[in-house]
């Protein structure tokens, strides 16, 4: 975070007869992703995930006073690492062309590396420089080749490419839904609304950006955006200043369509400014680190908190638990930074400290331990928070934590067909004719296919068994049990394969009868009658109070009764009816219900 232009150092259904139940032909879930094994931030700072635990390695050669990110191949070896300024490559040394990146190594979130899909070699390296006056504010992409140095990666020519003018410090990435390609999203300053533009990485590159917008007066550059690890939510934390009090907004993301919803807001103490969020695994939950800048009196001293918050209610702000606090009068810095989850499902909590390096006599950041929130899932003080839970080994946190596509942290990643390509859920049932079969209509909504097919598992109905229409109606015209298929074709060979039980019951010949009426004239719903019946034989209808005196009977099935006996109108209430019928297919067909005449 800068300030004019400076370094700035802290604080400143349906049918009974439908079983409607959807699987994807695709196994169990796939295993954990390898990608976030491997983290540098800080001075020289580094914790090593691949054993499964968290292990200290020193190896890094970075300083980040904030943001930074990391990246590992998919069987968790380092490939290299970047505070938004500059790259190091696995051996810890810079990338030739790995120096004068348009980032900001004083950015909240500075940087993101995110692989190309389908390819092995090629990373995008996002950076972001958020500062008002700055010539250079906005968001880039630079393109990493791991075939260039020998095999070690440097930057192509494809380097401070621009994305966005007006830039922030917020800066996130998540998953699309098919589970290949990308979402990065990051914040444009905009004074009248909160606007997050979202651009998704497919193959093929970047596609332009999917916008949501809010309108709200903010004027803060700063903060941090989190996604939650499986990408479906949001938070949105702002960096009070002047005019623009500090808050948290709670999102709802589409991982299809890179569109935001907002689902809350998260109010703050006055004067205190949010840093960092990290939601729980199980997104019930959500962590604040804050500051208090303005110096409001809370329990008679001045503090920064590390703050839970219940957020599955609609008043998320009255949950809040203070897990610590820090004097924010210390003569010396000592502030709570960036939170974030990591592969062992727990939260890591940066805290930097302002000390004088005894080496030196000079000051310097000193604070070689990182805070863990080991149970973040649980309520209040039940998280297990605990300070100086992990020794650096003489290097030293300062503010940041790297950033990584949240869904790498997943300890087991659904397979894409659940998480993407699906029936759209409203199988709508015709009946044009009760008595000989049945029409189902089948939808399909998702955007994402290039082109799919049918096949309703009828091969009776010979070329009408399959289809290739988004929507599409099938007549089963005999009873039984049948899988309906669906293909969804994607260009990028992601091809999946739904099937969908349907049970088609002979039941179309029952009778339907409504379960209350209202006989007061108005020339709706006045008579109770047969709502459906077709080819009916044989009929007598009877109806009886709940004294069991009959008030109605009938043996023509297009009669009904308009709420008299004998002329007189009965009162309100609960009746009994009793129908016996014949169909040419069903005989002594007998039905009992209630119903309620309302006046």
């Amino acid at each position: 975070m800068r300030v004019g232009g400076t370094p700035f150092s802290w604080p400143a259904k349906a049918m009974a007869s439908l079983c409607i139940l959807l699987l994807a032909l695709s196994g169990s879930g796939l295993a954990q992703s390898k990608r976030a094994l491997h983290w540098y931030f800080g001075k020289g700072a580094g914790i090593d995930f691949t054993t499964g635990s968290a292990r200290i390695d020193v190896s890094s050669q970075m300083i980040a006073s904030e943001g930074s990110s990391t990246m590992s191949d998919e069987a968790g070896n380092l490939l290299f690492y970047s505070n938004g300024e500059q790259v190091w490559n696995r051996n810890h040394t810079l990338m030739p062309n790995g120096t004068a990146i348009l980032g900001d190594v004083s950015s909240t979130q500075s940087t993101l590396i995110v692989p190309l899909p389908g390819n092995s070699s090629i990373y995008y390296l996002f950076s972001g420089f958020g500062e008002t006056i700055h010539p250079n504010s906005g968001l880039y992409y630079n393109i990493v080749d791991m075939t260039l140095d020998g095999g070690l990666g440097d930057i192509t020519s494809d380097k401070n490419v621009l994305l966005m003018k007006n830039g922030t410090e917020q800066l996130a990435g998540t998953q699309h839904c098919n589970g290949s390609d990308y979402w990065i999203v990051s914040r444009q300053l905009n004074y009248d609304s909160l606007k997050l533009m979202a651009w998704r990485l497919t193959k093929k590159g970047l596609n332009a950006p999917v916008v949501s917008s809010i309108a709200l007066l903010n004027r803060s550059l700063f903060g941090s955006l989190t996604f939650s690890q499986d990408g479906r939510l949001c938070a949105l934390a702002t960096f009070g200043v002047p005019f623009s009090p500090s808050e948290v907004f709670l999102y709802d993301f589409d991982n299809r369509t890179g569109q935001f919803q907002l689902k809350n807001r998260i109010k703050e103490s006055p004067e205190e400014s949010i840093y960092s969020v990290a939601f729980s695994p199980d997104n019930t939950r959500l962590y604040s680190s804050g500051f208090n800048l303005g110096h409001t009196i809370r329990s008679g001293s001045y503090f920064h908190f590390l703050s839970q918050f219940d957020i599955t209610g609609s008043n998320p702000t009255a949950t809040r638990v203070d897990l610590d606090s820090i004097d924010a009068l210390q003569p010396l810095q000592n502030n709570f930074g960036q939170l974030r989850l990591g592969p062992d499902q727990q939260i890591y909590v940066s805290r930097s400290k302002f000390d004088v390096d005894p080496a030196t006599n000079t000051l310097a950041y000193r604070l070689d331990s990182i805070d863990i929130i080991h149970v973040p899932n649980a309520k209040g003080l039940d998280c297990r928070y605990q300070r100086n839970a992990l020794w650096l080994q003489n290097t030293y946190t300062i503010l940041g934590l790297p950033g990584f596509i949240s869904n790498y942290t997943l300890p087991k990643s659904p397979p894409p067909a659940e998480r993407c390509v699906f029936f759209a859920g409203n199988f709508i049932a015709e009946l044009p004719d009760l008595c000989n079969g049945s029409i189902f209509r089948f939808k399909y909504s998702s955007y994402e296919a290039d082109s799919i097919r049918w096949d309703f598992g009828d091969p009776m109905s010979g070329p009408d068994n399959t289809s290739t229409d988004t929507i599409v109606s099938h007549h089963y015209a005999q009873q039984g049990n049948y899988t309906a298929l669906l293909t969804v074709y994607n260009d990028d060979g992601m091809d999946t394969v739904l099937r969908q039980p349907v049970r088609v019951e002979r039941k179309f010949c029952d009778v339907m009868m409504p379960n209350a009426f209202s006989p007061d004239g108005n020339g709706t719903n006045d008579v109770f009658r047969l709502l459906h019946g077709d080819n009916i034989t044989r009929f007598r209808m009877e109806i009886f109070n709940r004294w069991g005196q009959q008030v109605f009977s009938a043996t023509d099935h297009r009669a009904g009764w308009d709420g008299r006996c004998n002329g007189v109108l009965q009162p309100p209430g609960l009746y009994i009816w009793s129908v016996i019928y014949d169909t040419p297919q069903l005989k002594n067909q007998q039905q009992r219900g209630t119903l309620l005449l309302v006046r």
